[in-house]
């Protein structure tokens, strides 16, 4: 469980982060949601670079995962009151007169999607098997040789680890801090992340 809190942390830093990004280019979207659901996504994006520069530097060790968090806690400090700012334009902007019909059809559409997000985050704890072989072959498999050389590497039995690596980076991650349930979660949570874009 505390692969799930570790999660949090790092969707938090990314979504700072991220926010602070968006703000450097001057990129705002319609809706405080869609800015966020942007920002974690560039945080995560932005944190996948840094740890594909330190495992290129021959640091991919704990060392190196502090030094690409600590550039991203730094833009995160630097995001928080745009993304505080962010929540203060989303609760001046809500509707509380929407027809209770469509609101009961809203809360009953968002526990269906709560109750599949829960579900799919349980299978997060399931170690992978031999029916996720694209899993076992190259997603966790090249990251964990990385680690295990501290470096990226090249690995001619793989031509799928020549391909650009980002996720892999976040499984990464993962493999470091927690094993493969956090390198799961971070699939979990681009998969929320693209329900949570949807219905923003």
């Amino acid at each position: 469980m505390i692969a799930i809190v570790e999660l949090l942390l790092v969707a938090i830093v990314a979504l700072f982060s991220g926010r602070k990004i968006l703000s450097f280019f001057s990129v705002a979207f319609p809706s405080a949601a869609l800015n966020w659901v942007a920002s974690i996504a560039i945080g995560l994006g932005t944190l996948a670079y840094l740890i594909l520069f330190v495992g290129l530097a021959g640091l991919l060790d704990i060392r190196g995962l502090g030094i690409a968090l600590s550039v991203v806690i730094v833009l995160a400090v630097l995001g928080l009151p745009l993304a505080i700012a962010d929540l203060r334009e989303r609760r001046r902007s809500a509707n509380p007169t929407a027809e209770p019909v469509n609101r009961i059809l809203k809360i009953v559409c968002l526990l269906v999607i709560a109750l599949c997000g829960a579900t799919a985050l349980l299978s997060c704890f399931v170690p992978p098997g031999g029916h996720e072989w694209d899993a076992l072959s190259y997603h966790l498999a090249a990251p964990q040789i990385y680690l295990t050389h501290h470096k990226i590497v090249f690995l001619p039995t793989d031509h799928h680890s020549n391909f650009p690596f980002i996720v892999e980076m976040l499984f990464t991650i993962g493999l470091l801090l927690n094993g493969f349930a956090l390198s799961n979660m971070f699939h979990w949570l681009l998969g929320a992340l693209t329900v949570c874009a949807m219905i923003a």
